[in-house]
């Protein structure tokens, strides 16, 4: 699973056509440990997957390969609740073999359906409300 991650990771960086010296920068850290991340010789560490996700990256996709590789417009960074929170999902996630992941990466994403159901209801709903009331 690792040495996946460390592909992803690669992958970003490469996309943004930056050396391991530059991407080490902007993720706070040394380019030995960049270069450790995307051998898969080094897990990647959870402030370093924070720092992903607030730069637009699909944590899903960089655990598991599934999804996108860039989250959705509208994530805004992460409170020092939602870190702990984040932290919290990674450790279990460590636990898991790559079948439970992949299992845990379609429930996310048919969450992520039901809540945008949901949101489009609520618009609808008001909508209405705002009809019959006037």
């Amino acid at each position: 699973m690792l040495e996946y991650m460390g592909l992803r990771l690669k992958e970003i960086r490469k996309l943004n056509k930056a050396t391991q010296v530059e991407f080490a920068q902007l993720l706070e850290t040394s380019q030995r440990n960049i270069s450790s991340y995307e051998n898969g010789n080094l897990e990647i560490p959870d402030r370093v997957k924070i720092k992903l996700f607030n730069l637009g990256i699909n944590l899903n996709w960089l655990l598991t390969g599934e999804g996108e590789m860039f989250s959705k417009p509208g994530n805004s960074e992460l409170s020092e609740t939602h870190y702990d929170e984040i932290s919290d999902i990674i450790n279990i996630l460590k636990t898991m073999n790559n079948d439970d992941i992949r299992q845990f990466g379609k429930m996310v994403g048919e969450w992520q359906k039901l809540k945008k159901e949901l949101r489009e209801m609520k618009e609808k709903l008001t909508e209405m409300e705002k009809i019959l009331n006037k």
